[in-house]
């Protein structure tokens, strides 16, 4: 129709001026500050986050702007929010370099609350997808996905070894671990 066309040709325009203003200033991050570029793009940036949020991102759009070096995502927002996860994903470095594990398995003793949290959401976001391709892969690089498909795989064979079978139900007593069995079934 017009008014799709219309607006795929709105969001081109909008694209290839975030593009422009790449070449131009050398990243594209300072896109989403209204101080550094007074062409709109803010804006048009921040309905574009809004969108990702509320899953009505197509996924061609959310990958031409992660590629363009996009990334408003919670742990990137902002200067802040990117150091405070460094300075987490450090501790769990350190952690993993004392201990032999990430926390989600074996002693936990030396591991403060804040940092296991903070771990166990790196877990549920990388699930729900909002976690950044680069962060997945900086985890990765530490055996956290490893750990926690053990983890979640340990779970399952005691619930096997307590019930006869791998049927979890979806309960408030076992919602972590059916949410893991019906999305390992579904690769």
């Amino acid at each position: 129709s017009s008014a799709q066309a219309f607006v795929t040709n709105r969001w081109d325009a909008r694209y290839k001026q975030l593009m422009e203003f790449r070449h131009t200033h050398g990243d594209s991050e300072a896109a989403l500050a209204p101080s550094r570029c007074p062409h709109g793009l803010p804006e048009w940036l921040s309905a574009q986050q809004t969108l990702w949020r509320e899953g009505a991102l197509p996924e061609e759009r959310a990958a031409l702007l992660e590629n363009a070096g996009i990334d408003w995502r919670a742990e990137t927002a902002s200067p802040e929010a990117g150091k405070q996860w460094e300075a987490f994903f450090e501790e769990l470095k350190a952690f993993k370099q004392q201990h032999g594990h990430c926390g989600l398995m074996g002693d936990r003793s030396g591991m403060g609350g804040e940092l296991l949290a903070w771990v166990k959401l790196q877990v549920y976001r990388r699930r729900s997808g909002s976690l950044a391709r680069p962060l997945v892969t900086k985890l990765g690089g530490v055996g956290l996905w490893e750990e926690a498909w053990e983890c979640m795989y340990g779970r399952l064979v005691d619930y096997l070894r307590a019930h006869g079978d791998c049927l979890v139900p979806n309960n408030p007593q076992h919602l972590e671990l059916h949410a893991w069995v019906a999305s390992s079934r579904s690769f």
